[in-house]
């Protein structure tokens, strides 16, 4: 049996769930080598992760490796707008 505090309302994650599944509707299909299909799939087995969330990190990742801001392009925009990514302002 499943306690729930008496204090708190209730919360469901059902809303959570639904919302994020909506942002990702986005599907992309691309050409990888079986060398790269091996490689991620010990990746997804060492991280206990599946394809689409480790897909996910490693973008994020490399666009932090780039300079880029996970909250959207406008702040590099701005950063090109005023001289260029490379500080030449």
């Amino acid at each position: 049996m499943v306690q729930r505090c008496t204090r708190c309302a209730p919360f469901s994650l059902k809303g959570a769930k639904e919302k994020l599944m909506a942002q990702r509707k986005n599907f992309i299909h691309f050409r990888i080598t079986e060398d790269e299909k091996r490689l991620l799939r010990v990746m997804m087995q060492r991280e206990q992760r599946t394809q689409s969330g480790l897909l996910r990190e490693l973008i994020r990742e490399a666009a932090e490796k780039r300079g880029l801001l996970p909250v959207g392009l406008i702040s590099l925009q701005e950063v090109i707008d005023k001289g260029g990514e490379d500080g030449n302002q």
